[in-house]
């Protein structure tokens, strides 16, 4: 049996009880894995270019905890913990969209970073404090702000005539399906894809559910391995992942519905089972998605949709040629975002020494870095080019 098969299922319909599927017959993608095999082409080898690009570090605009980058407008938008900071693109401090607050044209939290291209709309998903959706458009002015009446892990623009609304895995009857649509009022169409058993969500890491490309809704529930597309009539499925004996099965999920959330962790932990794929970004010719494995840690895979090729390195992703990075943040066409941490050019951890001998006598652009930042600036934005072939 080869490394990677990758084989193509044709002919799959899908039904649901609310709606019938307008797309009765697609093609869905399977990625055969194995999580045990060790000789995996580095993702390192697919690396065109790198860019180190310092983002401005001033009062207004510091970097706590990254949660997304996107690239719109010729402008790069940092979403942290509480904020979403945008750049220009040499990395000088443009603005922060909105502000913080509890007035009528403020949030007081910043759960998800939501970009519109179609209508060219900026958005801001206040989640845990308001269930409220800010609008602003592309200059970063305030538009509206429109309430929504159900929690919900994310929220995707569909061809700009709508939302899918994500609800993840949630134990109430109200959410016994995975998706909602709504138009552009945020007034509810329809349901979509039916849930068959019910995990805590609460053990689940919220808002990396879902991701859009090509104006389309994509949505992979938690411990399904599948990944659903969703516009404004339907839904079909377009990928799903094998990892052979370490596929979860839905009789195994049946057998720890009844635990509470803290057992149920640990049986998935304890588990052989791959019970999560995450942080999904997709291009016109590449898919990046993560998924953990007890025994052998976090698999970062990067398939070619051209090659029909998949490249995976494991733990953190470790580039020796530029850099050791964190997670990828985001994806815009052939560039991948990762984020470098100036503090391990400067500091005395061990982590920052460990770096420093590794990197700095091998690497000329990071080594010229260590002359441009201090101690306590903002994360360096890392552009990895993609091979064109």
């Amino acid at each position: 049996m080869s490394k990677y098969l990758n084989i193509l299922i044709a002919i799959l319909v899908i039904s649901c009880n609310s709606t019938e599927i307008t797309k009765s017959m697609v093609d869905t993608k399977t990625f055969v894995l194995d999580p045990t095999e060790n000789n995996k082409i580095p993702i390192s080898e697919v690396i065109e270019e790198v860019i180190f690009l310092p983002l401005e570090t001033t009062n207004e605009s510091l970097i706590g905890d990254i949660h997304s980058v996107k690239y719109f407008n010729n402008k790069y938008f940092i979403q942290d913990r509480d904020k979403v900071l945008c750049f220009n693109a040499d990395g000088t401090f443009l603005s922060k969209l909105g502000s913080f607050g509890s007035g009528p044209d403020q949030y007081s939290s910043c759960d998800q970073f939501i970009i519109d291209e179609i209508n060219g709309y900026l958005m801001i998903n206040n989640q845990r404090t308001g269930m409220e959706l800010l609008m602003y458009d592309s200059t970063l002015q305030f538009l509206s702000k429109r309430k929504y009446n159900d929690p919900l892990e994310s929220i995707i623009p569909i061809d700009g005539k709508g939302f899918c609304f994500y609800f993840g895995n949630r134990n109430s009857e109200s959410h016994k399906h995975y998706v909602k649509t709504l138009d552009n009022d945020l007034n509810f169409k329809d349901n979509f894809i039916e849930k068959s058993f019910t995990i805590d969500h609460s053990i689940t890491s919220p808002f990396h559910g879902s991701y859009s490309y090509q104006n389309k809704a994509y949505v992979y529930p938690m411990f399904e391995n599948v990944i659903y597309e969703v516009d404004m009539e339907g839904y079909s499925l377009k990928y799903r992942f094998d990892f052979g004996n370490y596929t979860i099965t839905e009789e195994f999920l049946k057998s720890i519905e009844g635990l509470s959330s803290r057992d149920q962790m640990f049986a998935l932990k304890e588990s052989k089972y791959i019970y999560n794929i995450d942080r999904i970004f997709e291009s016109d010719r590449w898919i990046y998605f993560q998924y953990y494995s007890g025994t052998e840690g976090m698999h970062t895979v990067l398939f070619n949709k051209e090659l029909d090729k998949i490249y995976d390195t494991r733990g953190f992703t470790h580039m020796p040629d530029f850099g050791m990075m964190s997670l990828m943040y985001g994806m815009d066409g052939d560039d991948i975002y990762y984020t470098l941490d100036p503090n391990l050019l400067h500091g005395t951890s061990e982590e920052a020494v460990n770096f420093q001998k590794f990197i700095l006598s091998k690497n000329e652009p990071i080594r010229k870095l260590k002359d441009k930042t201090e101690n306590g600036d903002n994360p360096i934005l890392v552009i990895a080019k993609l091979k064109s072939n």
